[in-house]
């Protein structure tokens, strides 16, 4: 891949992930909100009747779709930067998160930072630096973004796609043991017997559970931005010159499907969390997993 390239899809995975956290803290702070005027609305409702407690949706509030306009286009930045750069290299860049987690963690929902989450913080942005100074800056040479090369891939026809599948077996095996053991720990906190480490355990299974369909997300992103080059730089004998051809075959329908499915429920996830969990301690780890499942 030329210099230029590789910059540019760095400029656009780095955008893209400040403006996912900022999104994510705007639209916390826009929940916060709306919980501030729920409990009002209880009190004007005479603070016990709890069928009388007004719904509100998170779109009431002006901050929260601010937030969530900030958040989507992060997102697009980041599946744009899948055509420039090697997902190896954009992947470790999510961690810059982190960094801008704190910062709006304490600016706008006024939390405490200790000297624990600086360090950390710092230990995460180093590794990153390395990931991305020793990642390969060449494109996988068994994937060259034609429509029967990537079909290979998924019918297990190269030896690298072998390694593929079985890491996406292990991945479909590991959505349903997380999903069950966060429902088990969450019926028990339900009840009132929480069980033990469920304040730690719960969190991380459902970012876990989330990550992995983040990082699948990934792959199909990748998988597409390629495509789309492939199409616009050439045109197959017969067909639509450019990027109409492209529609022709069904090989794109189904990644752009995959894609939409995998993002879908990571983006929904992250922005559940919000609501579930404190998002200085729940963004952090679902950033973490994205990363480890991401590069792997």
């Amino acid at each position: 891949l030329p210099l230029w390239s590789i910059v540019l899809g760095l400029v656009l995975g780095l955008l893209g992930s400040i403006a996912i956290n900022t999104g994510n803290n705007i639209q916390s702070l826009g929940l916060k909100e709306l919980q501030e005027k729920e409990k009002l609305d209880e009190l004007d409702h005479g603070g016990s009747d709890e069928q009388e407690k007004p719904e509100r949706a998170p779109s009431e509030s002006k901050t929260w779709v601010v937030g969530t306009c900030i958040f989507v286009s992060g997102a697009l930045l980041n599946f744009a930067s899948y055509a420039f750069a090697p997902s190896v290299m954009l992947a470790p860049l999510e961690s810059i998160q982190f960094v801008t987690n704190i910062v709006f963690g304490r600016l706008l929902l006024k939390k405490q930072i200790t000297r624990r989450m600086v360090l950390g913080t710092l230990l995460i942005v180093g590794g990153t630096l390395m990931s991305v100074l020793t990642a390969g800056l060449s494109q996988p040479t068994s994937l060259s973004g034609r429509p029967h090369s990537l079909k290979r891939q998924y019918m297990g026809e190269t030896d690298n796609s072998i390694a593929y599948l079985v890491q996406l077996a292990l991945s479909i095996s590991g959505v349903f043991v997380l999903y069950f053991v966060h429902r088990r720990y969450e019926r028990a906190f339900s009840k009132g017997t929480p069980l033990k480490g469920h304040k730690y355990v719960a969190p991380a299974t459902y970012a876990c559970f989330s990550a992995i369909f983040g990082a699948q997300s990934v792959v199909q992103a990748k998988c597409l931005a390629i495509l789309i080059l492939y199409y616009v730089d050439r045109s197959e004998p017969g067909g639509l010159p450019g990027l109409g051809t492209a529609f022709l075959n069904y090989w794109t329908y189904l990644t752009l499907i995959a894609w939409l499915i995998f993002v879908a429920v990571w983006l929904y996830r992250m922005n559940e969390a919000l609501g579930l969990y404190d998002p200085i301690f729940i963004i952090p780890l679902l950033q973490a997993g994205f990363i480890i499942f991401a590069i792997n």
